[in-house]
């Protein structure tokens, strides 16, 4: 074997040997490298000469570069080979870290599309598997939009480590920006993105460290997604102990175009540097141009340049800029002069303590800049120069020189942003002023003493005050978005959400128009916008203001405010009405943990966001959680109103409904009445929130077998639902199909039948394949098998099961209704043997649901099933149980324990 060539083995040797030689004095290096060398003098000679070029980094770098095109040749990785569980399709690029394929998962467990990454072997040092081990807890906690996970790692056969990454098909940030040809007010927000993944990673406790264009590409949508996150991290030497001289070399992570300062020194590398590196990329994104000009220059000179020299604004570097390949030079250099320019190079300080606090601070900023706020970034003033000089010359000044600077430093300092808060509280208290005479105004015109005697509804006065707004603020675009805000919420505070809606509307185009797409007023505009269009059924279009609100509060970093935590709440509570339980809870879990973690707590918003919870938790099965975050959530919404809405009244609502869900009848009937009351109360017979009270109340009347008293609730809901325009269809439909099943239970199908298929009617408008049709749609299969038709009857189930395939979760509570009703119409149609066999399933999934007012019912039809089968013994056990259930839950006159008493006798 020819020792002289470096091989992986060979190239591992020569790092672990400079690592303990470099920090030694020449005598012992010599004796360490005599000792551990033996006869193999190359060996000797190749350390030794890496430890004598540690002067010029540009040698060492060429030599290094050499050492690992030596040990390291890319393999030929062909179409179809498998590394792993990942099939190869083809080469994407090749860097300095490794070769990138796009690859597939091959072991039928599902189908993902990977980028795949091979890594250079020298850039870790140990056991690359057991590596993985320790990151993969931390780095599965990067669960962010706007960064490409990290899914999985390994080693080849050959020992060559690999990194499975989420496939991200889009173009480099630059070339995107260019390509595009997007106007400033269009990459500000895309630099937000970056700067909200940066801002998560680094409450993850991971720093990036190669911030740079080629890491950070953007898809179709135009969403900027970060590559290559816990890279660093999983490269960063591990262990107290170990001596990393060649670390940057090593790594791979450090590109002179956008390292820091103190990555050139060697320095521990923080959060710090990652502002640095954002700061760079903004500079090259707003300006087409690079800080410093060090292109071709040996990596020691781009150190001198970086460490040492500030760079010039990005609008002067554009103007002196010869053949400029930026557009329009001196137009965007005119855009970034003044407040650009300062925070570009706020964030790419030398001094890692002058930078921004934080990714979302230098966000912040940017948004400040979009909407004309004064921004944090300004020149180096003449007080922090002064300081620096006089810290650099302390003997040299004499005191009282000092004491002069510093009270003239702060004499000017202050001066200046007294005046500066002055203007900004002056213009904030004229808008304040003007609302609150327009509003004035609006029921000053309601006045009989002003309308001739005339009665004016506060509904007619609002709405001649929204025609105002058009007609004559038109060159008042700030006063008029306050006004719309504050009519939208009188108007949401009495249930017209048609009139609030469309309000919130004018103002988010507005909004869009002046502050941009991106910005914080639009987000808050579309949470308001959400909330109503759930309020008024339209969940498909709230779902989507909901998202893009978290999308905008997430770049700039605000996704762990109390606003935030609402948000994410109101979404969750929307994902809910649609059925879809499993995400709503997922979001509810992360709503609840942020606003646990509020600092200062904020006992407001925790409740809202139990109440919601809760909420969920009982119409997904889980009433004994619904019961628990609802009686906490009572004590923290006392007294608690927003918008017009009584906070605690639904913690009452929420409560009362999962005490329903448990059959804890009387308690829940108290706070239902005292619900119904408090609503009707405050906000008048004839409301939509009191409709809705009705129709839970009525549910509870229905439970308690009390049917005439619960179809007189359900009358008067619908009676208030009829006297909307058309709006509120998604109610309707509910309290229809509960009217409707209040009266298949009481043995009235004809009734039954035309309530239930109002309901379908009403939920159609929703959409054909609406999750909503699924248990009107088991309900009318129900009635029809009563009422012997039973080829109707079948096919409505049949159009149930179709959905629920399409649209539900394996889990969802209505899959074992599916399975029940399915049983019982085969056991109708004189199919005895596979009725048995789907009433078991189905008697099986409510036991794990733990609902055991369905399970009853289902037992019951099994004992028919088993009666059928010739298996009496079976059949009373389950006839049994079924009514011992029944006698639990259910007051001594209830009507279903009659009929499960009657059965029970039967069978003796």
């Amino acid at each position: 074997m020819d020792r002289t060539k470096i091989t992986p083995e060979r190239w591992q040797r020569m790092q672990d040997l400079f690592g303990r030689a470099a920090s030694l004095p020449a005598a012992d290096r010599a004796r360490l490298l005599v000792e551990e060398c033996g006869e193999d003098v190359a060996l000797r000679e190749q350390v030794l000469a890496l430890l004598l070029t540690t002067g010029d980094d540009g040698e060492l770098e060429e030599r290094v570069e050499q050492a690992m095109s030596g040990t390291t040749p890319a393999p030929e990785i062909l179409p179809g080979q498998r590394i792993g569980r990942y099939r190869i399709e083809r080469l994407i690029g090749r860097g300095g870290m490794g070769t990138v394929y796009r690859a597939e998962r091959a072991d039928d467990q599902y189908h993902q599309i990977v980028a795949l990454k091979l890594m250079a072997r020298g850039l870790f040092r140990g056991d690359v598997t057991s590596r993985f081990r320790r990151e993969r807890q931390i780095l599965a906690r990067l669960n962010h939009p706007n960064i490409a996970r990290l899914l999985d790692g390994g080693q080849m056969p050959d020992g060559t480590p690999y990194l499975v990454m989420e496939y991200v098909d889009g173009m480099r940030i630059d070339e995107y920006c260019k390509q595009h040809d997007l106007p400033i007010a269009q990459r500000i927000p895309l630099i937000q993105q970056v700067c909200a993944a940066v801002q998560y990673a680094h409450q993850n406790l991971v720093v990036h460290r190669d911030l740079k264009p080629s890491n950070i590409l953007v898809t179709a949508d135009g969403t900027p997604k970060l590559l290559d996150f816990g890279i660093a991290k999983l490269l960063q030497p591990q262990g107290a102990d170990t001596v990393a001289p060649l670390t940057r070399l090593r790594d791979r992570v450090l590109t002179p175009e956008h390292a820091s300062p103190e990555q050139f020194r060697g320095e521990p590398i923080g959060t710090a540097s990652d502002i640095y590196s954002l700061g760079t990329l903004s500079y090259g994104l707003l300006s087409g141009l690079h800080p410093y000009d060090i292109q071709g220059r040996p990596l020691r000179e781009v150190e001198k340049i970086v460490c040492e020299s500030t760079p010039p604004p990005p609008s002067e570097r554009l103007r002196a800029a010869a053949n400029s390949s930026s557009p329009r030079p001196r137009q965007l250099a005119r855009e970034l002069e003044g407040d650009l320019d300062n925070i570009v190079l706020k964030a790419m300080h030398a001094d890692p303590a002058r930078r921004y606090a934080s990714a979302a601070a230098l966000s912040q900023d940017l948004q400040n800049y979009l909407t004309g706020r004064p921004v944090q970034a300004r020149p180096d003033s003449w007080a922090y120069r002064t300081g620096k000089f006089l810290r650099r010359n302390a003997i040299a000044v004499g005191s009282t020189t000092v004491v002069v600077l510093l009270i003239a430093s702060l004499v000017a300092f202050y001066t200046t942003r007294l005046a500066r808060e002055r203007d900004v509280a002056e213009r904030e208290r004229q808008t304040a002023a003007s609302v609150s005479d327009f509003m004035i105004d609006v029921f000053r015109r309601a006045n009989p003493n002003e309308t001739d005697g005339a009665t004016v509804t506060v509904r007619a006065a609002l709405d001649a005050a929204a025609r105002r707004i058009d007609s004559t603020l038109a060159d008042q675009p700030l006063l008029r978005l306050a006004l719309m805000h504050k009519m939208s919420e009188a108007y949401n505070g009495l249930g017209l959400w048609v009139e609030a809606r469309v309000l919130q509307e004018k103002a988010l185009a507005q909004e869009r128009r002046t502050f941009g797409d991106r910005s914080i007023e639009v987000a808050g505009t579309l949470k308001t916008l959400g909330d109503i269009q759930h309020n008024s059924g339209q969940f498909a279009a709230a779902a989507r203001s909901f998202d893009e609100a978290l999308a905008i509060r997430a770049a700039l970093g605000r996704d762990r405010d109390a606003v935030a935590v609402e948000l994410l709440s109101g979404s969750a509570k929307n994902l809910r009405a649609q059925l879809q339980f499993a995400a709503a809870l997922e979001r509810h879990r992360r709503a609840e943990a942020l606003a646990r973690a509020l600092d200062p707590p904020k006992p407001r918003v925790l409740g809202i966001v139990l109440v919601d919870y809760s909420v969920t938790a009982t119409a997904s099965g889980d009433a004994r959680t619904g019961e628990r975050y609802a009686r906490e959530a009572l004590p923290l919404l006392e007294g608690e109103v927003n918008e017009g809405y009584d906070l605690y009244g639904n913690a009452l609502d929420a409560l009362a409904q999962a005490l329903r869900k448990q059959f804890k009848l009387e308690e829940s009937e108290q706070i239902y009445r005292a619900f119904v009351e408090r609503q009707s109360r405050r906000l008048g017979p004839d409301h939509l929130l009191v409709a809705r009270a009705q129709n839970n109340y009525a549910n509870l009347l229905r439970a308690k077998g009390d049917y005439p008293a619960a179809a007189s609730r359900f009358a008067e809901a619908l009676r208030i639902f009829a006297l909307q325009q058309g709006e509120y269809d998604v109610d309707k439909g509910v309290s229809w199909h509960n009217l409707g099943a209040l009266h298949h239970e009481a043995g009235d199908l004809s009734a039954a039948l035309r309530e239930i298929d109002q309901a379908i009617a009403i939920k159609r408008r929703g959409g054909a394949r609406s999750p909503l049709l699924i248990s009107s749609l088991i309900e009318r299969a129900g009635i029809l098998r009563g009422m012997g038709q039973l080829a109707a009857a079948d096919a409505a189930l049949t159009d149930a099961e179709s959905i629920a395939r399409e649209k539900l979760d394996r889990d969802d509570p209505r899959q074992r209704l599916l399975e029940l009703e399915r049983g019982r119409l085969l056991l109708a149609s004189g199919r005895s043997a596979e009725a048995e066999q789907r009433l078991q399933d189905a008697v099986l999934g409510l036991r794990k649901q733990d609902d055991p007012m369905r399970l009853a019912d289902a037992l019951l039809s099994l004992s028919e099933a088993l009666e059928k089968n010739v298996k009496p013994t079976e059949a009373r056990a389950a006839a049994a149980e079924a009514l011992k259930l029944r006698e639990r839950l259910l007051p001594a006159s209830h009507p279903a324990l009659a009929r499960a008493r009657a059965r029970v006798a039967a069978l003796q």
